[in-house]
């Protein structure tokens, strides 16, 4: 640009460049510095690295002080390979009982590329387990199926991972796998045992007391609670105890014969554990 400066005469102003950046899947490099003398050049040589197939745009942004700055120069590439896609980036799985498995979950894997996805390994982690229908090669634009189970080895939150390795960009892929390990409802019992001090033949003593809480998961299902030997019992427990709820059984202690007398307390229930004791 011709200017005329507080009558120092006619001079030309060099270009003072600020910055030069390039934008999305392009870079550059430039000998251009940060003034530009009147005609003159330099040069910005410009790469592209597309990080997924199908058309990519950007620009390159050089800030300066001439007319019109910042000046753009638009940008666009076409990047070629395959790429996988999920039709979910996470599977949580309901609750599930410990040492049983859950029915399948679907995922499904696509090649949102315009190349072969060539597929090395698929794998299940934790307390997962997956079969798929994928083979070694998903041409472009194809998906397949993965069924994913769940198999808790322990009671409470369970965490996994099904990780696909390929030739797509970004392998190896993950999806994240969750899930909670339950247990049946549980019987469990404070004290587990009763010492009764002398009582008078055909005399019935104070009666002790047994706590019974349930300690899993699902309602602990009772069918029967009865005492054995000289011993009786009451209880406040009903046919189902809430998960972590309690209930009373009191115990008294009638001799029918003179020495030593045993018993025990029986409590049977719906789960795998059936039936408690109290001695």
């Amino acid at each position: 640009d011709l200017v005329r400066s507080r009558g120092l005469g006619d001079v030309y102003k060099r270009q003072s460049i600020s910055s030069i950046t390039a934008s999305g899947d392009f870079a550059e490099t430039h000998t251009c510095g940060t003034t530009l003398p009147v005609g003159g050049t330099c040069a910005i040589a410009v790469t592209f690295t597309p990080t997924v197939p199908g058309t990519s745009v950007g620009a390159i942004t050089i800030s300066d002080n001439a007319p019109g700055s910042p000046h753009v120069v638009s940008l666009t590439g076409a990047g070629l390979g395959p790429a996988v896609t999920f039709s979910s980036a996470a599977l949580n799985f309901a609750d599930q009982l410990v040492g049983t498995t859950s029915s399948g979950e679907t995922l499904t894997l696509s090649n949102t590329g315009n190349l072969p996805l060539e597929i090395t390994s698929i794998t299940a982690s934790g307390d997962f387990a997956q079969s798929n229908d994928c083979g070694s090669s998903l041409a472009p634009g194809a998906d397949c199926t993965l069924s994913v189970t769940f198999t808790p080895a322990a009671r409470g939150e369970r965490s996994g991972t099904i990780t696909v390795t390929d030739n797509a960009h970004g392998s190896p892929h993950v999806v994240n796998l969750t899930g909670t390990g339950i247990v049946l409802g549980d019987c469990r019992l404070v004290p587990e045992s009763l010492t009764f001090g002398e009582q008078l033949v055909d005399t019935a003593g104070e009666p002790q007391a047994v706590t019974l809480t349930n300690s899993g998961d699902l309602p602990l299902v009772i069918t029967g609670i009865t005492a054995s030997g000289d011993y009786a019992q009451t209880n406040t427990c009903g046919a189902r105890l809430a998960p972590a709820n309690t209930c009373a059984l009191n115990v008294t202690f009638a001799p029918t014969a003179t020495g030593v007398r045993t018993g025990e307390v029986t409590i049977s229930h719906e789960s795998p554990a059936s039936p408690a004791t109290v001695s």
